[in-house]
Parts: C-alpha cells; sequence; structure tokens
C-alpha cells in the first residue's frame, strides 16, 4: 500500500523575486525533452524558503528560453560548445512571477521570466577631505 502526504499549494504573488537553482530534472513533456528547475527564493522578505517549479525545453537554440535562463543566471552559452544543466545548480537570478488561473478557477504561480540578479547600487562616494594646510597656513585662502 502507498503512503501519500497530502499539501497544499501556495500561490506566490504576482512580481518580481530573487531566487536561486536549488534543483535540475531532466522530464519529458508534453513537446519533448524538457528542464525542471526547483527555484528557492531567497533573501529576508516574506516568501524567502518557499520554491517556484520553471520548465524549459532541452534544445541547443540560443533563442531558446534556456539559452536566456542560462544568460540570466550567469552562465551564457556559446555555439559549437556543450552545456551542462548541472552547472546551472547553486546559480542566482529575478523570477518574474505571474498568478495565472486553470479551467477550474484554481491559481497558480508561473515563472514567466529568469532576468539577471537586481544588483544593488554602488554607495555613493565619500566627500574628498579637505586639503591639508601647512602650519598656520589657510587651505581655503585665494591665492
Amino acid at each position: 500500500m502507498a503512503v501519500i502526504g497530502i499539501v497544499e499549494y501556495e500561490t506566490i504573488p504576482t512580481g518580481e523575486y530573487p531566487v536561486q537553482v536549488a534543483d535540475i530534472e531532466e522530464e519529458q513533456g508534453q513537446f519533448g525533452p524538457q528542464l525542471k528547475l526547483k527555484l528557492e527564493i531567497v533573501g529576508n522578505g516574506e516568501h524567502a524558503g518557499k520554491t517556484l517549479t520553471a520548465w524549459c525545453g532541452l534544445t541547443g537554440s540560443l533563442k531558446g528560453k534556456l539559452a536566456k535562463w542560462s544568460a540570466a543566471l550567469g552562465l551564457v552559452l556559446e555555439p559549437g560548445t556543450d552545456f551542462d544543466t548541472d552547472d546551472l545548480q547553486g546559480r542566482r537570478a529575478t523570477a518574474v512571477v505571474v498568478v495565472k488561473t486553470k479551467d477550474d478557477g484554481s491559481e497558480f504561480s508561473k515563472v514567466e521570466e529568469l532576468k539577471a540578479p537586481k544588483r544593488k547600487p554602488a554607495p555613493a562616494a565619500a566627500p574628498k577631505p579637505a586639503p591639508a594646510a601647512a602650519d598656520g597656513e589657510d587651505p581655503w585662502a585665494d591665492e
């Protein structure tokens, strides 16, 4: 007899989330071989630690979703080279998530796109210190 754990699916609201590739599996999909990526939401936000699932076709085309998502994950694919999908493991990106509605009215979160991670802006440069004055001289005096 099989024992099955029942889980409730939590919909992640539409938005952009920092994610890290937690797992990669190859599957046979409706339109051929595909990759199933488990993306863990990282950071300190409300949904940190939750997992999103995303699929992309397993094709060597540089115009395909796999090449675009790989680039977003920091791994640019080059023509004439081989690519090991395991190299995506642990890499980070920003997932663009949209809530969709099924025919039965239930909602689900769909990863529409992966983008390069948002970078924090560099801190503003500290103001330059006033020039050092020689003993008894006013550094601000006109010459």
